[in-house]
């Protein structure tokens, strides 16, 4: 639900949904991906990090495509903060996962 919210921009029912997720289950990535992308869409690059950062902590090796996302993700925050040298070191990392 939270990403169809988040399709319609409505942001903060889409991070109640996705908080909701973490109440499930706190150790998997996709809910602090989904967060820190709804806060990044929000303009809120401090908290986007935050979670973004936190996804990371919890994906596995197998979760290639949520990393590669998380990259993607932290380079424009990092970029958004003028930040060149974590832009350029996550869009780097992004291009490596997967066997890319």
């Amino acid at each position: 639900m939270g990403v169809i919210y988040g399709e319609q921009a409505n942001y903060p029912e889409a991070l109640k949904q996705f908080q909701y997720a973490l109440k499930v289950d706190n150790r998997y990535p996709l809910p602090y991906k989904n967060i820190g992308a709804t806060y990044l869409l929000m303009g809120d690059i401090d908290n986007a990090l935050k979670y973004l950062h936190q996804g990371l902590h919890y994906a596995t090796e197998t979760d290639t495509d949520v990393i590669r996302e998380i990259y993607t993700y932290l380079a424009d925050c990092y970029n958004r903060k003028g930040d060149q040298v974590n832009f350029q070191k996550y869009n780097r990392l992004k291009e490596g996962v997967g066997g890319e």
